[in-house]
């Protein structure tokens, strides 16, 4: 039998963590909505069109992104969709073809994005306050339907932590693809030869270091603040503003999750917390979700859904 130490403190971390989530209003919900058409566009073919098809039938609802079932199939349940790491910071771009295929066999979808960091209960908190909004949705358009957590690699990883720390958040079932547990050494290529010198570096006090770092600000905000004034320009067709523009500023979100990881390496993070040996315990004691199918690659060298399958 585990230490219950080891349950019973993680999940009053997530308690408390869900906390401050939930008194912080606004995170990551800013992922690009269709800005308001405030300039006459040219007389060109085209020019008018409000869309061309890019961003689909998925509706941006609190924090997360939520895809209805396919019109005229019958809804079979709900899948709360958790990406890798990284990738997690926009899965309703990165995994669009998957996701949109399941909505086609009757399952309405809802992409959480959430930012990597070192403490997976402050992730799991930060996913369930910003899954709540699309929940309800869901609920409303179709009624209480089974719940259903699938993720992908880091993805699968916080849909068996989830379920462990937070007791109110209880799929039906779990779908956990190519599960990865490994430490930060082994999941982050080059983590102790290229990575930790490198945060340290940029992170540095230095005058050289504070110089890069706001040159490198001062280049996405003028980047930013170019593809705002074209987007708003009679130069730009609507669409651009509509659905370009938005979606690259969703899928922006990928890359500007990494300054907030090197601050966390620069002050001397190092592992992920709970570790991998904890996760296993957590899991067996605190994993109590009806059914879970996993699924693995053949040629993944971060799955591991054998070890997973194991607990």
């Amino acid at each position: 039998a585990m230490d219950q130490s080891v349950s019973s403190r993680f999940q009053g971390l997530a308690r408390e963590a869900l906390e401050r989530k939930q008194a912080t209003t606004g995170e990551m919900t800013s992922s690009g909505r269709a800005s308001q058409i405030t300039v006459p566009r040219l007389p060109l073919p085209g020019f008018q069109l409000e869309s061309i098809g890019l961003r689909g039938r998925w509706e941006e609802v609190g924090g997360s992104f939520f895809l209805p079932v396919n019109r005229g199939v019958e809804p079979r349940g709900v899948v709360h969709f958790l990406g890798g790491a990284f990738i997690g910071a926009a899965p309703h771009l990165g995994y669009k073809y998957f996701l949109e295929a399941l909505s086609e066999e009757g399952f309405a979808v809802i992409c959480t994005p959430y930012n990597l960091s070192f403490s997976y209960v402050d992730v799991a908190a930060g996913i369930v306050v910003r899954s709540e909004a699309a929940m309800q949705h869901a609920e409303d358009k179709y009624g209480k339907l089974p719940l259903i957590g699938m993720g992908h690699s880091c993805g699968a990883l916080l849909h068996t932590l989830i379920p462990s720390f937070i007791s109110s958040y209880q799929p039906a079932a779990s779908v956990l693809i190519s599960y990865n547990n490994k430490p930060a050494s082994e999941s982050i290529p080059n983590f102790e030869d290229v990575v930790v010198p490198v945060s340290n570096a940029l992170l540095d006090s230095s005058e050289t270091a504070s110089r890069f770092r706001g040159s490198l600000e001062a280049a996405i905000a003028e980047a930013r603040k170019q593809a705002d004034a074209f987007a708003a320009s009679p130069l730009a067709p609507t669409a651009f503003e509509r659905e370009v523009l938005p979606l690259s500023r969703q899928g922006f979100k990928v890359v500007e999750q990494v300054p907030d990881l090197l601050v966390e390496i620069k002050e001397g993070k190092r592992e992920y917390t709970p570790d991998t040996q904890e996760v296993g315990e957590l899991l067996n004691d605190a994993y109590a979700v009806p059914q879970s199918l996993i699924l693995q690659f053949q040629d993944d060298t971060l799955d591991e859904s054998d070890k997973l399958a194991g607990i």
